[in-house]
């Protein structure tokens, strides 16, 4: 199971097939998808949508524009990932980004030129 999480993990940003999977483990694709799911309670497009969803959460939090972050996780376009995005966190990507922002505590460092800084 770590060689298919390692190579998924590797290829989030592609298509990922099952036939590339079973071929790496040496499976028919039959076996590897009812193995899969019996190891991991998922099937296995389930569980590289959530690999998809975490990579773009991280992605998230940075400025990267939502179209690069779609792309980079595999998605064949922005309207696809705000789909897929909203069915599995409630919320669309937008949304989620500005309301993690909001949640995180601030640094406590003031920048100079700020309007609360002052100077003595």
């Amino acid at each position: 199971m770590r060689r298919i999480d390692d190579w998924i993990a590797a290829h989030l940003d592609g298509p990922i097939r099952l036939g590339a999977l079973a071929d790496l483990v040496g499976l028919s694709e039959f076996h590897l998808h009812r193995m899969f799911h019996a190891a991991r309670g998922v099937p296995l497009q389930g569980w590289v949508r959530a690999a998809r969803i975490a990579r773009a959460k991280r992605l998230l939090a940075t400025e990267t524009p939502l179209i690069e972050i779609a792309l980079g996780c595999g998605f064949s376009s922005q309207s696809h990932f705000t789909r897929a995005f909203k069915a599995e966190t409630g919320l669309p990507p937008q949304a989620w980004r500005a309301a993690t922002r909001a949640a995180r505590p601030s640094s406590g460092v003031r920048r100079a030129g700020s309007a609360t800084a002052t100077a003595d």
